[in-house]
């Protein structure tokens, strides 16, 4: 990849800056040579990709995500959670499968409310244990 600018960084970082008719990029890359940042422009938008170890997004602020699809996936896990209340709504419906499954109140009820019918399948519905 041609590089059209190169600035040297802290750390023995580089900064590479290439410009093509279709695109450009800013590139960051550590001292080895890996790419730890991409920015490329491209004609339907920008495309951003961090490699590394870990990555945290901090703000003081609100941080709003907006896309016409999110997709999340956590190779080890996905943890969600607040100093404050959760709410979760969608227009559609919602579906939630797993191996095993728990939902507990730590203080207060567990209030299930449906407009219509509530279903309740099991090989064993086991109350007041």
């Amino acid at each position: 990849m041609k590089k059209d600018k190169s600035i040297e960084l802290p750390a023995n970082q580089r900064l590479f800056i290439e410009n093509s008719q279709e695109t450009s990029e800013l590139t960051i890359v550590d001292a080895d040579g890996r790419v730890n940042l991409s920015v490329t422009i491209t004609p339907e938008g920008p495309v951003l990709h961090l490699t590394g170890g870990s990555l945290m997004l901090h703000t003081d602020g609100d941080l709003g995500i907006n896309a016409k699809q999110i997709d999340l996936h956590g190779r080890e896990g996905v943890s969600l959670s607040t100093d404050g209340d959760l709410n979760v709504h969608a227009q559609g419906e919602v579906a939630i499968a797993a191996k095993k499954q728990s939902i507990t109140a730590e203080l207060g009820n567990v209030d299930i409310k449906a407009n219509d019918d509530v279903q309740l399948d099991g090989e064993r519905i086991k109350m007041n244990c």
